[in-house]
């Protein structure tokens, strides 16, 4: 059975965050994901992670906590007034 199939039937049975081989997360929410992580990878335009909450999420997070814009479309005054260093595609490494 492959990877992803596996993957796919854990999800399935537990629906809360679980970890595949330590390397990969799968969360019901961003807010599971950000626990004790160093970054955060926004890869999608998906309407629900333009406004995240960042203050609260920076408080779940490891610091240096980062977050990656694929996509650039966080607001980036909340994210860096959340104390949270960013980089944008197109922009290039930030604060």
């Amino acid at each position: 059975m492959s990877l992803i199939n596996n993957l796919n039937d854990l999800i399935i049975e537990k629906y809360n965050s679980i970890k595949v081989e330590k390397q990969v997360s799968v969360a019901s929410s961003y807010e599971q994901l950000a626990n004790g992580s160093d970054a955060i990878l926004i890869l999608t335009e998906w309407d629900e992670f333009r406004e995240l909450k960042w203050t609260e999420i920076v408080k779940k997070m490891v610091p240096p906590a980062w977050v990656f814009d694929s996509r650039s479309i966080v607001n980036t005054e909340k994210v860096k007034d959340a104390g949270l260093s960013l980089w944008r595609l197109g922009d290039g490494l930030g604060d």
